[in-house]
């Protein structure tokens, strides 16, 4: 009974600290004189700068358990964090390059389940790449997998898996959370950035250039790598970022080249603009989860707890 309370009042308190929080997409800019990390509403209104003051923030990731924003800056080789509004920052780890050239940080992801905090990281030539982990402090640091030119990195907690972009030799690959069983599950794939999970449906979304058009589109799979289609395959630039909204049907992305932030449903339908002004280079975007998944948390930590009983 007493563990029951507990899921109860957890989620109690979720629900009342994401009042405030909830249908926000926030992004990094790393333009030449906006070099920052903003955020705004799902539908690109209210638009505020939360962190200014930035050298090259490229990761980024949401706590909404711990009401943080994690991101990675390249131009200080540094992981940090602060408050959801921007407050309250602090220097969480100086990543160390294993080899004499700079480390360059890129995708940014977090297991709030294990306390744990994933990021890739490559030389300035890609010639090594690795994906690394710590605690949500910065403590601990250990090295899961080597590869090549790592740039979004994406988890599949309940799967045990990451999944990750390979932009030197045009793949994409997967891994356990461990770093075993690596694989490579789509290759070739041109040029590829941008990359998220929707684990519900079993699906990868990324995006790649095609070498009969030379056009940037965003793509689809299954998360083994089959079953690939294209979903939008005209009017973007270089899509950095990628995120999804799985309670709406709605997938955004980042367009590092025309400056401008967009959504979409997740078969590539109904095409919106949404944020097309005052951008510069934006990198990375995350999305701040809605009271209804919250539910759905809770009713599953309830439902665990039956289960153990039994």
């Amino acid at each position: 009974m007493q563990a029951k309370w507990v899921v109860l009042l957890m989620a109690a308190a979720l629900f009342e600290s994401f009042a405030t929080a909830q249908d926000k997409i926030y992004w990094t800019d790393s333009g030449r004189d906006k070099k920052h990390i903003a955020r705004a509403n799902l539908d690109g209104g209210d638009v505020e700068v939360i962190v200014s003051g930035l050298q090259t923030p490229h990761g980024l990731a949401l706590d909404m358990l711990g009401e943080k924003v994690y991101w990675a800056d390249s131009g200080t080789d540094m992981i940090y964090r602060a408050n959801l509004d921007g407050s309250s920052p602090e220097e969480l780890l100086h990543v160390q390059p294993i080899t004499d050239e700079d480390v360059t940080l890129r995708g940014l992801a977090l297991d709030l389940h294990a306390g744990k905090m994933y990021w890739a990281d490559h030389t300035d030539y890609g010639h090594t790449g690795l994906i690394r982990k710590a605690n949500l402090d910065g403590s601990a640091v250990e090295v899961v997998v080597q590869t090549s030119w790592p740039d979004d990195l994406a988890l599949d907690i309940a799967g045990g898996r990451m999944y990750w972009n390979d932009f030197a030799n045009n793949r994409i690959r997967r891994c356990n959370l461990d770093g075993t069983g690596l694989e490579t599950i789509i290759s070739p794939t041109y040029s590829p950035y941008g990359l998220a999970l929707n684990v519900r449906d079993g699906k990868i979304y990324y995006n790649d250039k095609s070498l009969d058009t030379g056009k940037r589109r965003i793509m689809r799979a299954d998360l083994d790598g089959s079953n690939i289609e294209p979903l939008i395959t005209d009017g973007l630039n270089l899509v950095r970022g990628m995120a999804l909204d799985l309670p709406n049907n709605k997938m955004y992305w980042g367009d590092f080249g025309d400056d401008k932030l967009s959504c979409a449903n997740l078969d590539g339908s109904q095409i919106e603009e949404l944020v097309t002004s005052g951008l510069q280079t934006p990198t990375r975007i995350a999305l701040t989860p809605e009271p209804a998944t919250l539910g759905m948390l809770a009713l599953g930590g309830l439902a665990m707890l039956r289960r153990r009983r039994r």
